[in-house]
């Protein structure tokens, strides 16, 4: 039986190409070349990371004039305008097949462009008798923007929006648009207080929303102010910037560098 279950599996899967694909590296040249075109881009423009954030396409509009949409994700876009929020960056964009959705491209447009059941029963503004907070974050939230599951391990959301809005994402039904997604530095210098005065808190995930798509500065303030609890042992970074690699640029990678060096040198008796 696990053979069968294995040989059904290998072929199901082979029916997605990677992306190194011949065909989806062709389309994805072309999605590049219409999405530069449409916002007034450069080459040096795409691979810098403040030029997809700024570029980021949250409206039916706009999407439909870079690529065909089916029938059902026409649907879930327009049920999903009327309560949630969808957020794709032009490089995430370029990997969508612009002539409809096809088996290259299937995995890829799931993950970001929501079905119209999908969306009724996320962001249907009626529906007052299902708590979307199915992981109890809110009563497990001593102070705004800890939420602590866990004994020894504390969420920390620093940022309410994603330029990436994924379908299967635990608080996308919460997420703000990016312009509000920022959260106050006066917010998380007191969650960090309560962190530093609770020494049975070992662990800190930095989350929101996407953490990364705060400016280097604000994630080095987060990441030492953090480091220099003398109880945190492991600090985590939750993120989904893995759909736009140029955010890992080699300031953010110092910053990290830096960090890792006060760790350790914090563990050293």
């Amino acid at each position: 039986m696990p053979d069968i279950y294995a040989k059904t599996i290998r072929e199901g899967i082979s029916r997605y190409k990677t992306g190194t694909h011949p065909q989806l590296k062709l389309n994805h040249a072309d999605m590049k070349k219409l999405i530069l075109e449409k916002f007034g881009g450069s080459e040096s423009d795409w691979k810098d990371p403040s030029w997809q954030l700024a570029n980021v396409i949250n409206d039916f509009e706009t999407l439909k004039t870079l690529i065909k949409l089916e029938e059902d994700e026409i649907a879930g876009l327009t049920a999903a305008e009327n309560g949630g929020t969808v957020s794709n960056h032009p490089h995430y964009l370029s990997l969508i097949n612009k002539d409809g959705r096809n088996d290259l491209d299937r995995a890829v447009r799931a993950q970001v462009i929501p079905g119209f059941r999908y969306c009724q029963n996320v962001y249907n503004n009626n529906n007052t008798t299902v708590n979307m907070d199915f992981m109890d974050e809110k009563n497990s939230q001593p102070v705004e923007g800890i939420t602590r599951r866990y004994p020894q391990i504390v969420i920390l959301k620093v940022f309410d929006s994603c330029p990436q809005i994924c379908v299967y994402c635990q608080r996308n039904w919460e997420l703000k648009t990016l312009d509000r997604g920022k959260v106050a530095i006066e917010t998380i210098d007191k969650a960090i207080d309560w962190i530093r005065l609770n020494s049975e808190i070992t662990e800190v995930l930095i989350t929101g929303g996407d953490p990364l798509t705060l400016t280097d500065s604000r994630i080095e303030y987060l990441l030492r102010h953090i480091s220099a609890i003398k109880h945190i042992e492991r600090i985590r970074i939750g993120t989904r910037f893995v759909t736009l690699p140029f955010r890992i640029t080699e300031s953010l990678i110092k910053i990290l560098k830096n960090i890792t060096s006060l760790e350790k040198e914090k563990f050293v008796s």
